[in-house]
């Protein structure tokens, strides 16, 4: 058993991205993997405000055009996994 972090982005639509890194031992295949979601919700230092910062204000229609990027980026993904799944069957 290996133990990886990553980090993941949730999309107001319920999509996510994750970004993993493996150890470079592991071996290629299909995988068994078990996720734990830790409650805290990570800030990153772009996203931190300082007290005389006023908070980003950002538009519904850009939101939107966003959830829309995000969603197809994901489908996207999601067609990779399912060749992927193709060439290496689970047994």
């Amino acid at each position: 058993m290996k133990t990886i972090e990553a980090e993941m982005i949730v999309n107001p639509n319920g999509k996510s991205i994750m970004k993993v890194s493996v150890p470079p031992d592991l071996p290629l295949g299909k995988h068994r993997v078990v996720l734990v979601i830790e409650e805290k919700v990570l800030v990153l230092k772009s996203q931190k405000v300082h007290a005389k910062q006023k908070p980003l204000v950002i538009s519904s229609k850009l939101k939107e055009k966003f959830t829309q990027f995000r969603s197809a980026e994901l489908d996207h993904l999601e067609e990779e996994f399912k060749d992927y799944e193709k060439k290496f069957p689970h047994e």
